[in-house]
């Protein structure tokens, strides 16, 4: 059949060739619902502030208040080592393996700003294959640490960060019980969790590929039959 053929064929056939669409378009839409759901991440977060049991935050002129961004900072980095990873690994339960921890100095080059945005693009940069991933904030201006777990599910996302706050806070107390340093660290945002939207680009591309795919394959199919059937009768009209 010619080419130029295919087009007029296929307008006679309209009904059939619009039943194809509707089939084109609902099998999109499933692809499309599908791809959403396995992409989808939920985010924990919480934030914890460090200080000295007889608060240096509210005195009118405190003596070791300027250190404490700095070692908040620090006490950040500790978790994002290899062993601290274990141990929030172990106490949130996920594989050590499947976990990132990323601290204030893997995110120097970006702003420090505790925002859903900018973290997200942080973990997705820096470990994109982890489906768990504990991002610690932490600027030199406030001794606070912003903890947020990604995780595939919001229950999870919640143990993580809580995980990661409970071993933060591990750090500063020896193995006698006493606080190291004097240092405390106290939660002031609970754990909270939010499922994050799933790529809408990564959907839509989804959708258009699978309605292509099948409106094409349905064409191809309704042209191929009519061809098949036009050579039939020519057959038959010959014998």
């Amino acid at each position: 059949m010619e080419l130029l053929a295919i087009p007029r064929v296929l307008w006679e056939r309209r009904i059939v060739v619009a039943l194809g669409m509707v089939l084109a378009v609902a099998v999109g839409l499933i692809a499309g619902r599908h791809g959403g759901a396995a992409g989808g991440t939920a985010l924990g977060s919480t934030r914890m502030i460090l200080d000295t049991p007889d608060s240096q935050l509210v005195e009118a002129a405190p003596n070791g208040a300027t250190k404490l961004p700095q070692r908040a900072a620090l006490l950040a980095d500790a978790v994002s080592t290899a062993a601290g990873t274990a141990l929030v690994a172990h106490a949130a339960g996920v594989p050590v393996a499947q976990l990132a921890v990323l601290g204030p100095a893997a995110t120097t080059s970006v702003p420090q700003v505790s925002t859903p945005l900018v973290t997200a693009i942080t973990a997705g940069a820096t470990a994109p294959r982890s489906p768990y991933v504990v991002d610690l904030l932490a600027d030199n201006m406030t001794p606070i640490i912003s903890v947020a777990a990604y995780a595939p599910d919001r229950l999870r996302a919640g143990r993580l960060a809580a995980a990661a706050a409970g071993v933060l806070r591990s750090l500063l107390v020896k193995d006698d019980g006493s606080r190291t340093h004097g240092f405390v660290l106290d939660t002031f945002a609970p754990v909270r969790t939010r499922q994050m939207p799933a790529a809408s680009s990564h959907r839509r591309i989804l959708m258009a590929a699978g309605a292509l795919v099948v409106f094409v394959f349905w064409c191809a199919c309704v042209v191929i039959a009519t061809a098949a059937t036009g050579r039939r009768h020519s057959g038959a009209r010959l014998a």
